[in-house]
Parts: structure tokens; sequence; C-alpha cells
């Protein structure tokens, strides 16, 4: 049984698959301790946002990209992604994870857990986690600034696979072209973006509109 919860947590739910996104907006409306919102208000007076990735990961992993550092002090939760691919979300902002098959009270604890600032994961998580913090620490981000050169529409093209989680590899064998290609073309893009990691390179691009709105923003 869940504990009583005295706090109020409004929450917004973000996923391609409407039946589970209704189904689970249906359910945390009706418990008392959360305020449901629409996705519409994905920046206006939320405290947790939850992604669904288990339809679309690819999907999901772009629009925490396109709204962290935009959320006015919201957390993101991600939902059903597998777990190799939790550090790439927790890279692009994401607070909270909650893996498939989860009980109903799991995710309302992570949700309470997460607002609060508090987080848990399993030992083999934890230990990914860290290995990514350390890749990340030998390329720490200068500040962003303006795009000082344009990027070419390839560049932009590798980019939007990079916004999405694809490595250096994945983003070859999509377009069909070598690995060392497609490494130069990433090189370019963070030399023309004046930043040394491929997450503030996405992050940039969407604030200067590169990759156009993030996924989710401007649909009815």
């Amino acid at each position: 049984m869940d504990e009583p919860v005295s706090v109020t947590v409004t929450v917004t739910v973000a996923g391609r698959d409407r039946i589970f996104v209704e189904a689970l907006t249906g359910w945390l409306g009706g418990r008392g301790d959360f305020r449901v919102v629409a996705p519409e208000a994905l920046v206006a007076g939320v405290d947790v946002v939850l992604l669904d990735a288990g339809y679309r990961p690819e999907e999901a992993l772009a629009l925490a990209w396109s709204l962290d550092g935009r959320l006015a002090g919201a957390k993101m939760i991600v939902l059903g992604a597998e777990e190799e691919r939790v550090p790439d979300f927790v890279e692009a902002g994401v607070r909270g994870c909650l893996p498939r098959g989860a009980a109903a009270a799991d995710l309302a604890a992570v949700i309470h857990e997460t607002h609060a600032g508090r987080t848990r994961c399993s030992p083999r998580l934890a230990a990914a986690l860290i290995a990514r913090l350390q890749e990340l620490s030998w390329g720490r981000e200068a500040p962003a600034g303006r795009v000082p050169e344009p990027l070419t529409p390839r560049e932009i093209e590798i980019l939007r696979l990079v916004a999405q989680g694809l490595s250096n590899k994945e983003v070859g064998r999509r377009l069909r072209i070598g690995f060392s290609t497609v490494k130069n073309h990433v090189h370019n893009i963070l030399g023309k973006m004046t930043v040394h990691h491929r997450r503030e390179a996405v992050r940039l691009a969407y604030e200067c509109g590169l990759l156009g709105p993030g996924p989710g923003e401007g649909r009815g």
C-alpha cells in the first residue's frame, strides 16, 4: 500500500501511445496526490514530466533534449526505457526512471522522490551512470553562445540523428556512410558551434531552432 503523501505534484504525461497516456493520466488524476495537466502545459507550472519511451524511445530522447533547461524547475522521468539507454536520457536532463513492468505504486513513489530531489536506481544502472559521467568529464562543455558558422544540410541531418541518441556508428549505418566520415562531421559540428560535447551541441541546436521545435511542441 502507498503511504499517505501530503504534497500535491503537478504532472504531465508526454508520449505517442494515446491509450497508455490516457490510462496513465486517468490513474494519476484519480489518486488525489497528483494534479494532471495537458501536455501543452509542458513548460508552464509543471513539477514533473513523464516521458513514455516504450513506444518511440528516440522521440522521447529528442523531447528530453529539447526540454532540458527550459522547464523552470520541473523534473523529467522516463518510463519504459531500456536500461542501456537510461544514461542517454540522464545526459539529456532526465532525473528519474522506471523500467517496464514496474508496479503502479512504484511509479507514484518515483514521482514523489524525484520531485523531492531524490533518485533511486539499481547497482547495475548506477555503474552505467558513473561510467557515463567519467566519459563526459573528458569533454566539459564550453559556454554555449550563438552558432558562429552555418551548418551544412548533411551536418544538420547528422545532428538530428545525434539528438535521437544514435552513436556515430549507428548514424553511419542509417546514412550509409563510413564511421570516420560521421566522426569528422561531428567534429566539424562541435567546432562550428563552439562546444566540446554532443549534448551541448544538441541543446544549442534546439535553442537556435536548427532542428525545428522540440518533439511534441506545436501539436494540436
